[in-house]
């Protein structure tokens, strides 16, 4: 990757494959608290799930490993796939072990989030037909939003 496709690269997975290596995991951590962050945010969510502050305390060292692996052990897993799974997924997410699984993880949440949520939004139980091309829109809008945030953590790679 070049710095005029980093500055211009409007999906985070290529950004966040580009980085492997050189990102913290303090900063990888807490890209993936940011992306929980926003689907609470978008789902209207006053607080973000207890399981963010505790990630981005881990990120900061204040808690072990050992009890962030308690808070996961707690989670429940949930079926399906809805804008409630791709939440909860995300809880998961940022409380793995290795920061760069959990960077990776928190996008993909959060742009199945953004899918699913306009696809109920738009999901009409009389045709049985949701809006797809909005769905696919929420989620391009969210990637586009979500790479801005990639530079804004992490800066730009090519300049010191």
């Amino acid at each position: 990757m070049t710095e005029a496709e980093w500055l211009a690269c409007a999906d985070p997975i290529p950004m966040l494959a580009f980085l492997r290596g050189t990102a913290s995991h303090r900063k990888l951590r807490l890209f993936a608290c940011a992306c929980c962050r926003r689907i609470w945010d978008r789902w209207g969510k006053a607080n973000p799930p207890n399981e963010v502050e505790i990630s981005e305390r881990f990120a900061d060292g204040a808690i072990s490993s050992d009890e962030m692996c308690a808070v996961r052990s707690r989670l429940g897993a949930m079926g399906g796939i809805s804008a409630a799974w791709a939440a909860n997924c995300a809880k998961f997410a940022v409380l793995d072990d290795d920061a760069k699984v959990a960077a990776d993880r928190a996008v993909t949440s959060l742009l199945f989030f953004a899918y699913h949520l306009v696809y109920e939004q738009t999901f009409s139980r009389t045709t049985f037909f949701a809006d797809h091309v909005k769905a696919e829109a929420a989620e391009t809008d969210e990637s586009k939003e979500l790479s801005i945030v990639v530079r804004d953590v992490f800066g730009n790679p090519f300049r010191s």
